[in-house]
């Protein structure tokens, strides 16, 4: 069976898995497993046995590219977590203190130096 198949197939098992909302760990634990499985029929299925080592990790790179590209809003911004919120929370109050620069804070940086004028705002001379 193809890296494609296989991957196809862990994708479908978990859309297809109960509507329950898992934990972070039990998703982290779904996909672990997930590619362990793939990694053991790599090395272990007659199919594979002509197959380089080089090409085997090439065939668990893809599969992990391909389950994770089509997984990525699942797995990375759950619906039953409020990660993307508090997210956008915080970009909203790194903007609102943009206006801040070391003359601000007190923190000793030298301004003269090349590098640093590069990073530092320009509004309070």
């Amino acid at each position: 069976m193809s890296a494609k198949k296989n991957s196809d197939q862990f994708v479908l098992a978990y859309l297809n898995r109960s509507n329950v909302p898992a934990t972070i760990e039990q998703l982290s634990d779904f996909v672990q497993n997930g590619y362990l499985i793939f990694a053991k029929r790599v090395e272990t299925d007659k199919a594979y046995t002509d197959v380089s080592q080089e090409e085997k990790e090439h065939l668990l790179n893809y599969f992990e590219k391909r389950s994770m590209t089509n997984l990525y809003d699942d797995l990375f911004c759950p619906s039953f977590t409020e990660d993307e919120e508090l997210d956008l929370a915080i970009q909203t109050r790194i903007r609102k203190l943009n206006w801040i620069c070391a003359k601000h804070l007190e923190c000793g940086i030298d301004e003269t130096n090349a590098q640093v004028q590069s990073n530092t705002c320009n509004t309070i001379k």
